[in-house]
């Protein structure tokens, strides 16, 4: 799915978007049984409370016809380092998740080609679109900017951040949430990010990083060269990342929200 969800529940009329926007099975036998299924969960699940990540997938839920005082939103947490590493001397950015279309990798490497200097991609993840990705970052003339490190632990994805100066989240689906985000944030380092789904709900535009029109390679170049080219303004971006990410992603502050939410909902259920 490359564009917003449409403002509709989903329905038996999804199998005929589907021709239009790829978004799901195309295949009809395939298609209506995965509707189906997904309308006998939704009934399942609106029968008690529901965590989600952001408003906007919440905003999902209710559009899919769900009760509003039983979808909550509990934003994610994050593992905040002791004290921020230090900027790299050497330029670089970090793309972290799978290697699938949605992720908007192609995306990002044309926009690494519009960026001048000699900047380096590392991009940390697995997939089914990682051969393709490799031949257009050679097409691209790319080959000695961009690093595939495959799979990584989430410890190792840890120490990668600390070595990059700026994150890249070039997604064209509407992410739920985007947990690579608050890490890139625990770790002071600025995120540029088309600005899809749930999130512009920790990405504050201009001051934890720069969020762009959805699928605008042109604007995602001037974003990473602007923070690439400024090291005192990545900088900045990034310890007010940290900032927010000690305010409102951290794991205590996690537990708290949800141990009163299961406190709540039990008094709730009880005769």
């Amino acid at each position: 799915m490359e564009r917003e969800p449409l403002p509709r529940p989903a329905g038996f009329g999804c199998q005929l978007v589907a021709y239009r926007e790829r978004c799901m099975p195309r295949n009809p036998l395939v298609g209506l049984r995965v509707i189906a299924r997904t309308h006998r969960l939704a009934a399942l699940h609106r029968r008690m409370p529901v965590i989600v990540a952001s408003e906007f997938m919440r905003q999902v839920f209710l559009l899919n016809g769900f009760s509003p005082e039983r979808v909550h939103v509990l934003p994610y947490f994050v593992e905040i380092p002791p004290e921020p590493p230090p900027m790299p001397s050497t330029p670089a950015v970090l793309f972290a998740g799978r290697l699938v279309p949605v992720k908007g990798v192609d995306r990002l490497l044309h926009a690494l080609a519009r960026v001048p200097g000699m900047v380096r991609l590392l991009v940390a993840g697995d997939g089914p679109d990682r051969t393709r990705l490799s031949d257009l970052a050679q097409d691209l003339g790319l080959t000695n900017r961009v690093h595939f490190l495959g799979w990584l632990s989430p410890a190792q994805v840890r120490a990668v951040l600390d070595r990059v100066s700026v994150v890249a989240v070039p997604s064209l689906w509407p992410e739920p949430f985007g947990i690579i985000g608050i890490e890139a944030m625990a770790h002071a380092r600025p995120v540029v990010a088309f600005d899809v789904g749930g999130v512009r709900e920790w990405l504050r535009h201009e001051e934890t990083g720069l969020a762009v029109p959805a699928d605008d390679v042109g604007a995602l170049a001037q974003a990473l060269a602007a923070l690439l080219d400024n090291s005192e303004r990545a900088r900045l971006m990034g310890m007010a990342g940290r900032r927010a990410a000690v305010e409102r992603f951290g794991a205590d502050r996690h537990v708290q929200a949800m141990l009163a939410l299961f406190a709540r909902t039990i008094s709730e259920a009880r005769p």
